[in-house]
């Protein structure tokens, strides 16, 4: 029998202002967030691991520093951050 397909967790790419208040509509539904600043990369990490949401957004005003996205760049950038996270 085939396991049922599963999702490890969704990251939410939010615009800096918003940050915050993404956060608080989790926060009001149980959700505890720890707080990672990814420096070298410009980006503000709010993480509940063990339910599965990532909330990101940059902290330099003219917006993603690296490259990422759809581009052949972005697994650079999501293995980059992922290793970030891992090492801190």
């Amino acid at each position: 029998m085939t396991p049922p397909a599963s999702l490890h967790h969704v990251v939410f790419c939010v615009e800096p202002d918003d940050h915050d208040a993404a956060a608080d509509i989790w926060r009001a539904l149980g959700f505890e967030f720890a707080e990672i600043l990814l420096e070298d990369i410009s980006l503000r990490v709010l993480l509940d691991w063990t339910r599965g949401i990532e909330i990101v957004s940059p902290t330099t005003s003219g917006g993603c520093p690296v490259p990422c996205g759809t581009s052949d760049s972005g697994p650079e950038l999501l293995s980059y951050a992922a290793t970030s996270l891992f090492e801190a």
